[in-house]
């Protein structure tokens, strides 16, 4: 089953390429650039003479908002419809990035054989979707195709005509089936593009001369289509719909990078790769596009397994820019350091903890609570490596996480708690008391007595192999919710050690 990515562009040619290179021989890729945009001999002949690029055109201006979208993502529909294995066909721009591997890709595609992702909602009046701003979107005779709407003089000259027609109540029909809306960018099976294709008399003659209509054709006329039912109702995509960065959506950053790891997003959206972006491209591409993913589980075994992971988390171990317990160093170091211990392959972290002592501290600051790099958390993983190393040189910054556990409990109603939080406190304190460190008031506000439950770990618990490699190709989360917790079940499975000290730590860690 072959894969055709559909990419609209105007610049970036190398950032395209790096993202091309990612997919592998059963990934087609079909490229417009918008036609007013410069693009060099030197950049067109690196991107025609890809192995993977099918197409190049360069047919159509695309203003922004204008039904030269609508052209050009049907253009390519049409090329990539030539090609009778492609099976399925993913939209996308050029200010996107693959987060995923071409195996994971594949493998969930396989999996989610014959439903499409498309994000769509149905605008209606009842539901207040359908408001006056959508109603001129397509009532209104809207000559974006004239009219570049990102410069200012000939915006000016687009909302007076636009006047006009509203004094002259010069008004379009309303397409004569339900209308719904949505991103512009999905993931569609050959079937659904057939249909769109099939279609593309009626879309010219609605959507011409209708505001953004990228963002109305595909879901209007798929949701009215026999194909309705096989479509899911999310794109695949990440995006943060937020200012920031200068835009809305946001220009992601290093801050986006947790999320990305913990959805089910195959790309994300919008990429400055030589801006704003240029440290979460970094790590999307160290991390997300290089993790390890398991096809034959019939071969692999616990010892495998925990080999594939060590291998890649060695190589991973000085990302500092992924600080987290969750999803960062942190907990691969943990990781790292017992199976040092237990395997006689030495993992010098003592060295890694002094080179580090300011980072940690800075991220043991009881102002960040995040559940990325929660202080909380990075407290209980420094409470238990206290008992094999020096951690002194923390103990000013440890005291102000014991100072504000006490406080919390002591102030926080029950019917505030949080259950994570909860765990986080409890799994602190246990290996708190367990080095001596837990005072009578800690204990008395904890009530330890009471609270003392063995830890089961039960969502860590594996029957098999092919129980961890389903979960190794759903994450690619470097830290203890991660391979690195994944490295530590593995651990105690290889060394028949299942009892161990180190599962309150993974409690700690919200299991989907």
């Amino acid at each position: 089953m072959k894969h055709a990515i559909l990419i609209i562009a105007y610049h970036q040619a190398d950032f395209i390429k790096q993202c091309i290179d990612n997919f592998d021989d059963d990934f087609l890729v079909f490229i417009h650039w918008d036609k007013r945009a410069e693009l060099t001999e030197a950049d067109r002949n690196m991107l025609v003479r890809h192995p993977r690029v099918r197409f190049l055109g360069k047919d159509y201006p695309v203003n922004w908002g204008s039904y030269g979208l609508v052209r050009v993502t049907l253009r390519l529909c049409r090329e990539a419809m030539k090609h009778g294995d492609v099976k399925y066909f993913h939209l996308i721009s050029d200010a996107d990035m693959p987060t995923r591997n071409a195996a994971c890709f594949k493998h969930f595609f396989q999996i989610h054989q014959g439903e499409s992702f498309m994000e769509y909602g149905k605008y209606n009046s009842e539901s207040g979707t359908f408001n006056e701003e959508h109603f001129q979107k397509m009532t209104l005779f809207h000559r974006t195709e004239k009219y570049n709407l990102r410069n200012p003089e000939e915006h000016r000259r687009y909302a007076a005509e636009l006047e006009e027609q509203r004094k002259s109540d010069k008004r379009r029909p309303l397409p004569d089936i339900p209308v719904y809306g949505g991103p512009a960018w999905w993931s569609l099976t050959r079937e659904c593009v057939t249909y769109l294709l099939e279609k593309e008399d009626y879309i010219e003659q609605v959507y011409t001369e209708t505001l953004i209509p990228d963002e109305m054709f595909t879901q209007t006329l798929l949701m009215n289509s026999p194909f309705a039912s096989t479509i899911v109702n999310k794109h695949l995509r990440y995006i943060c719909w937020e200012q920031r960065n200068g835009n809305r959506p946001a220009v992601l950053d290093k801050s986006d990078f947790a999320r990305v790891l913990r959805g089910d997003f195959f790309f994300a959206r919008k990429v400055d790769p030589e801006g704003v972006s240029k440290s979460f491209v970094r790590l999307v591409d160290d991390i997300c596009l290089h993790t390890p993913f398991i096809v034959d589980v019939e071969k692999d075994t616990w010892d495998s397994l925990l080999d594939k992971l060590h291998t890649f988390l060695y190589a991973k171990q000085d990302i500092y820019k992924v600080r987290g317990y969750q999803y960062g160093t942190i907990g691969t170091w943990i990781f790292l350091y017992l199976h040092g211990k237990l395997r006689h392959s030495p993992f010098n972290l003592p060295t890694y903890l002094k080179q580090t002592a300011e980072v940690w501290e800075e991220y043991l600051d009881t102002e960040n609570s995040s559940d990325e790099c929660g202080f909380l958390g990075m407290a209980a993983c420094v409470e238990y490596l206290y008992q094999y190393m020096d951690c002194s040189l923390l103990d000013v910054a440890l005291d102000e996480v014991n100072d504000y556990a006490y406080n919390y409990l002591c102030n926080v109603r029950p019917e505030d708690s949080d259950e994570k939080w909860s765990a986080s406190f409890q799994t602190y304190f246990h290996f708190l008391e367990r080095n001596g460190r837990l005072t009578e008031d800690d204990r008395k506000v904890l009530k330890t007595q009471e609270a003392k439950e063995p830890c089961t770990s039960s969502s860590w618990t594996f029957s098999h192999p092919g129980e961890v490699a389903e979960r190794m190709n759903r994450v690619c989360s470097l830290g203890l919710s991660g391979y690195a917790g994944l490295g530590l079940v593995l651990l105690a499975k290889a060394t028949s050690k299942e009892q161990t000290d180190w599962l309150p730590l993974l409690d700690l860690i919200p299991q989907p």
